[in-house]
């Protein structure tokens, strides 16, 4: 009956993180639409804009490695609260802007505001999220990352068009839906489904008897004790998923910054059509996405509930597929075929994209699985501080798209193949 009755209290939690993860995704956005104005108004260089653009990551990475840890220490309910007041202050605070240098500052002190929000959303996932389920919660909560770039955009040009052409404008509008957002996180989320008064009595005793299994499972593989963060930090198949994640991070950007040039340069794509070329593989990114855990979760049911094996695999399969597309997508001769290509590029990216975080909570105890996920998620998102100078530096000296995406390809998947040989622990076999 109580199953009937109510919805379980995770459900909540993914919606809030959801909520939450689609407007920082469409605030990261909104300065990419504004740009061509803001360029414009302020006299900016493409090469300065570039500089603006840099300083965001600058930023970010730092920001998660703090927000990691802070999601251990303090619990991610609150560290999410902070960062959704930080990043929604400096969201508004960028419609001031009247020069290159204060444009610079504001993007980096966003970047480290919006770095705590992934550890915060993974811990808070992993807290209400059995191990078995875990792929699944994760991977409905991080479908809002590409949908945000897809609705993001759309939004901001509304926004401009109803202020009279302003840049300035959907700034303070994305600044001050942050407050409401602010709102309904802090109403709705708790750290744990035992502090949480509206769970259901069988979430709170579901995790627990969840957690009491990761412990044995643990103490038998004589993991218990080692709770220093560098100890596991070295862990071989942690240091494989984080170069694994930086790869498939690398070929994320390349879509996010690259695609829109490539099919202008090579396609002969007009501004109208570019609006539908980057939007439809957005839109295929955030079914992937959302897929991600489902199927990974399918798979460790097919197999006899080994769970880690099952999303190691999905993500190595996956990997392997995203490389054969990519290069494909360097030697199509029409723009349909690109934006065909690239929207499966992006469905298949986004399914090991969704599947780092489960891996690293099977391979490390939950106390300290904030710290370590954080400095993973960091060092994974220098791709995006690296590949648009690599890149650019590419295009430049050769014009050779199918270099570009032939590199990118081999990024992604030498780590995929390297965590294809590592031998799993015993106690995850």
């Amino acid at each position: 009956m109580e199953k009937r009755r109510r919805l379980p209290r995770r459900w909540y939690v993914v919606g809030a993180n959801f909520s939450v993860l689609t407007l920082n995704y469409a605030d990261r956005s909104a300065i990419a639409v504004a740009g061509p104005l803001m360029v414009a108004d302020l006299g900016l260089s493409t090469s300065t804009f570039g500089w603006i653009l840099s300083a965001f990551f600058l930023g970010y990475v730092p920001g998660v490695y703090l927000g990691g840890w802070a999601a251990d220490r303090f619990g991610p309910r609150s560290v999410m609260a902070w960062a959704i007041t930080g990043w929604s202050f400096f969201t508004a605070l960028t419609a001031a802007g009247f020069n290159a240098i204060f444009l610079m500052a504001v993007r980096f002190l966003f970047g480290i505001a919006e770095g705590p929000q992934a550890p915060s959303t993974t811990k808070s996932l992993s807290n209400w999220f059995p191990r078995r389920n875990l792929a699944t919660g994760i991977g409905f909560t991080y479908a809002a990352q590409p949908l945000g770039g897809a609705i993001g955009g759309p939004v901001t040009v509304a926004i401009i068009a109803a202020f009279d052409g302003s840049w300035r404008a959907p700034f303070i509008a994305f600044g001050l839906m942050g407050v409401l957002f602010l709102i309904g996180w802090w109403v709705v989320v708790r750290d744990t489904p035992g502090k949480d008064p509206r769970a259901l009595p069988s979430e709170v005793e579901e995790m627990r008897r969840d957690e009491a299994e990761q412990r044995a499972a643990e103490e038998s593989a004589g993991v218990v004790g080692k709770e220093n963060v560098r100890k596991h930090l070295l862990n071989p198949q942690v240091l494989t998923v984080m170069f694994g994640l930086f790869g498939v991070i690398w070929l994320l950007y390349t879509f996010l910054n690259w695609f829109p040039l490539y099919v202008t340069q090579q396609h002969g794509v007009d501004l109208g059509g570019l609006a539908v070329a980057t939007a439809v593989p957005w839109f295929c990114g955030a079914l992937g996405m959302a897929s991600s855990g489902l199927l990974a979760d399918w798979v460790a049911k097919r197999t006899g509930g080994r769970i880690f094996l099952a999303r190691k695999w999905t993500f190595i399969v996956t990997v392997l597929i995203v490389g054969v597309l990519l290069m494909l997508v360097g030697i199509t001769t029409t723009a349909t075929a690109a934006v065909v290509l690239m929207a499966a590029v992006l469905f298949v990216l986004y399914i090991p994209l969704g599947l780092p975080q489960s891996l690293i909570a099977s391979l490390v105890p939950k106390s300290v699985f904030g710290s370590v996920f954080g400095f993973v998620l960091g060092t994974g998102n220098l791709a995006g501080i690296f590949s648009p100078v690599v890149i650019g530096y590419i295009v430049d000296g050769t014009g050779n798209w199918m270099l570009v995406f032939g590199i990118g390809a081999a990024i992604a998947v030498v780590p995929a193949l390297v965590l294809a040989m590592q031998r799993t622990p015993a106690h995850l076999a």
